[in-house]
């Protein structure tokens, strides 16, 4: 009755967790899963329980990386956390996963099984790497860009700037020094009418 009882709370246990979970036994059959697992992976418990891991869903969880942290660091009462796996399964596709797995008694004096916890990260590794790339891509825009800031002292009558030295530049030559902008010279119109008032001008 009691080992019942504690069979039946550790069912409930596995059933409440939020990720996919697979319990396997030492040959790493799977005994149980939970809702999570076989609404995320799409599949039923009649597919699942009783299986290898290898054999789920057309052996789609016969990873070889797998094949190394279950039969091999584990059994050293090893447990192996965050462990990153990408693969691409033939129920969801390609997907990046993170492996946490655990041996234990299920209860005093029972056999030792596996608890095999599966996060979906796919999502959270997508927006990592575009915010890691949009650092770099601010990075290189900095590294081209020399930035005006502060007061500048400029003549109100002939417009060049006073540089840190006390000297007057001109605006065009100041701002070259200070920054990426360069410029080319042409003439407005105003200006033309003002200094060149012989000059026929033809409106577009």
């Amino acid at each position: 009755m009691v080992e019942t009882l504690m069979d039946k709370i550790f069912e409930d246990i596995v059933e409440t967790i939020r990720e996919p979970l697979l319990v396997q036994d030492q040959n790493l059959r799977v005994v149980l899963s939970n809702l999570s697992f076989y609404e995320f992976f799409k599949v039923t418990p009649e597919e699942t329980v009783g299986q290898l891991i290898y054999e789920l869903g057309n052996k789609q969880w016969d990873i070889p990386k797998l094949r190394e942290l279950l039969e091999i660091i584990l059994p050293e009462n090893n447990p192996f956390n965050n462990y990153e796996v990408e693969h691409d399964f033939a129920t969801i596709g390609k997907r990046t996963m993170l492996l946490n797995a655990r041996q234990i008694e299920r209860a005093m004096g029972k056999e030792l099984i596996i608890l095999l916890a599966i996060e979906d990260i796919t999502e959270r590794n997508r927006i990592e790497e575009e915010r890691n790339q949009l650092v770099i891509d601010l990075q290189r825009a900095l590294a081209n860009v020399k930035q005006l800031t502060g007061l500048l002292p400029i003549c109100s009558h002939c417009k060049k700037i006073r540089d840190d030295k006390g000297y007057w530049n001109q605006i065009e030559v100041y701002i070259n020094q200070h920054s990426e902008a360069t410029f080319s010279h042409g003439i407005c119109q105003e200006c033309i009418k003002k200094y060149y008032p012989d000059l026929e001008l033809y409106d577009d």
